[in-house]
């Protein structure tokens, strides 16, 4: 690009804009090549199965396996169970007790994993990675209830599960979630009977606190892919890539500092993940009541869905936002980074989301001496190694509880259809707890031989907490450490 840009300059005035045009194409039809033409794309998928049960009426000898309880000989598993292709075993044994039922239990997990991986070069030495993965995991336990003196009984099943996938969790906040979930209760509400009701309301299937609904609401809010998901019940968002940046060869462009450095590296890198757990209601269909904040003579009616969300996750981290790695000409390295990461959790069944933030600097320094001499030992030439590193970083957590802000914000009742027309009353900073740490650590290394090494290292970390309901630490290491080699031939 430099070249052009100098070879465009030197050109007279027509000349100059014709080029331009002409060189403006090309490097965009460089670009479209460079983004379009990956270097490697790989993909990845796992599928993983146990199964496990006890009370089986037969034995384990292999040599029996092709025979079955009808034909009244010695049985065990058939060879269909035991390479995986099935995972039930019908023949139970006699409940043995004559006035008691007797319980046995089946289990069975399943796992599926999906991860793509790819890499591209727009530039020279800029490279970008990229990395998809998403995932799902069933696990289905059986309780038969043997009646007595059978092998017969009910049948209960409970179904649990969880999915994930990497995301870009770069929403909106709290207040956005708040009104969508108080527009989904404003829509359902019957100022007559003073009752929130799906039933009697728009009839989406859901309303207010209910435990899809705040999924849903909590995709919709935080993450940038909202579109509809898909998987179990539609709780898998839509699977877009974690990145890792690297530009390197940045002392090209200062030639100034050409007697100092001798490498200059940018990186920068995003790894976003979501995931839900949720579970098999066998009462689905039955409605529950209750008020909607304590104390409010609103009350909310939901009817109890066949599959719900439990618990949801969000973990946004820039691992670093920029990072400044620098080698000297005098082996000295070093490498700057200021780091982010949130991390966001709900719970579903009591309304609570709990929001961890984190950010901070940190510095690290290495140097490194080849033929090193100790005083009074002139003869040994060995390696001194040099390490310091030091970190600020802030850590914040907050807790947030749905139905307190809920009370907080329609202190003059629901008056109003629209949720933008209520105020926004969050009083959950009072809550706020985390400290701000403050980390150093010095280390120096030497190697007397490839059989001999020894170091030693000291380490500072000041915690100052933002609550007063907890003291200011600091914890003080040393450490020193030889390490021998002992070989035989």
């Amino acid at each position: 690009l430099m070249d052009v840009l100098d070879k465009l300059n030197k050109l007279p005035a027509d000349k100059k804009e014709e080029d331009r045009e002409g060189n403006i194409l090309y490097l965009g039809r460089k670009l479209g090549l460079a983004i379009f033409s990956m270097q490697n794309f790989d993909v990845n998928y796992g599928h993983a199965e146990t199964s496990a049960q006890n009370g089986y009426a037969g034995n384990s000898s292999i040599f029996n396996m092709f025979n079955t309880s009808a034909d009244g000989n010695s049985f065990s598993p058939p060879f269909m169970y035991r390479v995986g292709l099935t995972r039930m075993l019908n023949d139970v044994v006699t409940n043995p007790f004559e006035e008691q039922s007797w319980n046995i239990t089946m289990n069975e997990t399943f796992q599926d994993n999906f991860t793509m991986t790819s890499k591209f070069q727009p530039f020279k030495n800029f490279s970008v990675d990229l990395d998809w993965n998403f995932g799902w995991n069933k696990s289905v336990s059986r309780l038969l209830i043997l009646d007595p003196l059978s092998n017969d009984g009910e049948n209960q099943i409970n179904e649990t599960g969880d999915i994930s996938s990497s995301v870009w969790a770069f929403g909106s906040d709290f207040s956005q979630f708040f009104r969508k979930q108080l527009q989904r209760g404003l829509d359902d509400y019957n100022t007559t009977d003073r009752l929130i009701s799906d039933v009697n309301g728009n009839g989406d299937g859901l309303t207010i606190l209910d435990r899809d609904a705040i999924q849903k609401d909590f995709v919709q809010t935080y993450l940038a892919n909202t579109g509809s998901g898909f998987g179990k019940n539609g709780y898998m968002p839509f699977p877009l890539p974690n990145w890792k940046i690297n530009w390197s060869g940045l002392e090209d462009l200062f030639p100034f500092l050409d007697d100092y450095v001798t490498r200059i590296t940018l990186n920068h890198s995003y790894s976003g993940s979501y995931r839900t757990s949720w579970k098999f209601n066998p009462n689905f269909g039955e409605e529950l009541s209750s008020p909607l904040f304590q104390q409010s003579p609103v009350k909310v009616i939901t009817e109890i869905q066949e599959y719900e969300a439990s618990a949801l996750t969000i973990d946004r981290r820039f691992m670093p936002v920029i990072g400044l790695n620098i080698t000297w000409k005098n082996n000295v390295s070093t490498r700057l980074q200021y780091d982010y990461s949130k991390l966001l959790t709900m719970s579903t069944s009591n309304p609570t989301m709990t929001e961890k933030t984190s950010q901070g600097f940190k510095f690290t320094g290495t140097w490194q001496k080849r033929g090193f001499r100790l005083p009074f030992f002139n003869k040994l030439r060995n390696t001194l190694d040099l390490s310091v590193s030091a970190s600020y970083y802030e850590e914040a957590n907050l807790r947030r509880q749905f139905t307190a802000v809920l009370a907080n914000s329609l202190v003059n009742g629901l008056s109003s259809t629209n949720a933008d027309d209520y105020d926004f009353v969050d009083n959950s900073d009072l809550g706020v707890v985390g400290d701000t740490r403050i980390k150093l650590t010095g280390l120096v290394g030497y190697q007397f031989s490839s059989m001999v090494k020894a170091n030693f290292e000291y380490t500072y970390d000041h915690a100052i907490p933002k609550s007063t309901q907890t003291f200011e630490r600091v914890t003080q290491n040393i450490r020193f450490n030889v390490i021998v080699t002992i070989r035989s031939n």
